[in-house]
């Protein structure tokens, strides 16, 4: 690893503003996925610029409007235990207790998360499935990016040299839909995952057919992605077998995985057929166990 500078801003502006004293100057959240980068020669940053002691960039809140807001240095760990999400958004501090371990949840923060923007990571089903925002600042502006629009390609994304991703907003309405994420690794408990699908539902009046869905897979393509033409399968109709085999077969045939050490793209595109049916299964017979994931 080549030397580099190293400094700690306190406030957001005071942090974009150091980035013009070094040709190559990057954030810095929890340094989970950085510090192998740089290890690797990937990553070699003149300066560091580490975020921790910007209080504005933490904290989990409930917003007026009663969207949820999660500050982008919030821990991975902090997600996971969080009493307040666990009862508002539980699906999201189960995905969170799933990520690597509790050494890598302790440092790892959800900005740096996103930011890395490997397709195979667990947050990104999740939060698409929830409708997820953005928000990115530089010195001149601010601007909100829904999370659909976020990633560009394999560990691309598209926030700017110059921005700091502030924080994540779910809204409300997707609050209110009952959501899940499923994931299969068939190597260690704290691999990436072969594939991991989420799921969010909204039912009718009825109780039985399906108003509104979110249908996310990661691990399957270059980036983690929604699957708009399966949703569209499933609104305005009750769930039963034969649909949710044309859902699973629509995200078998739209997924663009390839071959590596976890699958191969055959494989990849058969288990995310099969964890889509289970994910959906599971949300509309309203089960709670955490056997579901794999």
């Amino acid at each position: 690893m080549q030397p580099f500078k190293l400094s700690f801003p306190t406030t957001v502006d005071e942090a974009l503003s150091l980035q013009d004293t070094e040709a190559e100057a990057i954030f810095w959240g929890g340094g989970a996925a950085s510090t192998i980068l740089m290890k690797q020669g990937l990553l070699a940053p003149d300066l560091v610029i580490g975020l921790e002691r910007v209080s504005e960039l933490y904290g989990i809140s409930r917003l007026p409007d009663g969207a949820v807001r999660l500050g982008a240095m919030t821990r991975l760990r902090d997600i996971e235990l969080s009493p307040f999400l666990a009862g508002v958004i539980p699906s999201l501090s189960e995905t969170a207790s799933v990520i690597a371990n509790v050494r890598v949840r302790n440092v790892a923060t959800l900005g740096g998360h996103l930011v890395h923007a490997d397709p195979a990571q667990d947050l990104p089903p999740l939060l698409l499935a929830l409708d997820a925002s953005v928000k990115l600042r530089s010195a001149d502006a601010e601007r909100t990016v829904p999370l659909d629009a976020f990633f560009v390609d394999t560990m691309e994304t598209a926030i700017a040299p110059d921005e700091i991703m502030m924080d994540v907003t779910i809204p409300a309405a997707a609050i209110a839909r009952r959501s899940r994420y499923v994931k299969f690794r068939p190597r260690s408990q704290d691999d990436y995952c072969t594939v991991g699908v989420a799921a969010s539902v909204a039912f009718a009046a009825d109780g039985h057919t399906i108003a509104d869905v979110r249908i996310a897979v990661g691990g399957a393509g270059p980036v983690a992605c929604r699957i708009a033409d399966a949703e569209q399968l499933l609104i305005g109709h009750e769930v039963n077998d034969g649909r949710l085999d044309d859902v699973s077969e629509v995200v078998r045939n739209t997924v663009e995985p390839w071959d590596d050490a976890r699958g191969s793209e055959q494989y990849k595109r058969d288990m995310a057929a099969v964890w889509t049916k289970r994910v959906l299964r599971s949300l509309v017979d309203q089960k709670s166990d955490k056997g579901m994931r794999a």
